[in-house]
């Protein structure tokens, strides 16, 4: 034997072609069974702005539709920038169903106007914020719709103070979705 060669082993035995068949196919069902499992927005059409100080909705035309059962968690992420206006800007994103909001993700329930969001989503008063971060929450019975989790952006202001969101061309606003599939634990 050369230096360079390696010792003849026995060929490892080829599984029967019925568990490749029934591998295949369940690898291909579970491929299907996670279709529809990512979603995304983006705004570049003008700045959005509000000086309300209770939860209001961002833009409908971000809304994320995506596939859903319950038990699934659901990822949402976020990017983008606050301005610097003098008042603490809060972010959440909430399920809705007939138009209507159902639970928040950062309340992890019903939308309260007491609450903050997240704080990775929040514009900081005064200063040039970054909006980033993901969140997620394991979807329930009442959040879905038809199959689907409509997700919105919403937001609101520490005070009556206007702030916006920017979303144009240069600095877009973009939200995406994730489901992760069912809640392991």
């Amino acid at each position: 034997m050369r230096a360079y060669e390696l010792p003849a082993s026995p060929p490892a035995p080829v599984p029967p072609a019925a568990f490749w068949n029934e591998q295949v196919r369940d690898n291909a069902l579970f491929l299907y069974d996670f279709r529809n499992r990512y979603v995304r927005a983006k705004r570049t059409a003008g700045d959005l702005s509000s000086s309300s100080t209770t939860w209001a909705d961002v833009d409908t035309a971000l809304d994320l539709v995506i596939a859903a059962s319950v038990g699934d968690v659901i990822e949402v992420c976020v990017s983008g920038l606050w301005s610097n206006a003098a008042t603490d800007g809060f972010l959440d994103v909430v399920s809705i169903v007939s138009g209507s909001p159902v639970n928040s993700f950062g309340q992890d329930g019903a939308p309260d106007n007491s609450a903050v969001g997240f704080s990775g989503w929040t514009g900081g008063s005064g200063v040039i914020s970054a909006i980033s971060g993901s969140v997620f929450r394991t979807i329930t019975a009442g959040d879905i719709s038809g199959g689907n989790v409509t997700l919105r952006l919403r937001r609101r202001n520490a005070t009556a103070v206007t702030k916006a969101i920017f979303a144009v061309t240069n600095v877009p606003l973009e939200c995406w979705a994730r489901n992760l599939g069912p809640d392991s634990g």
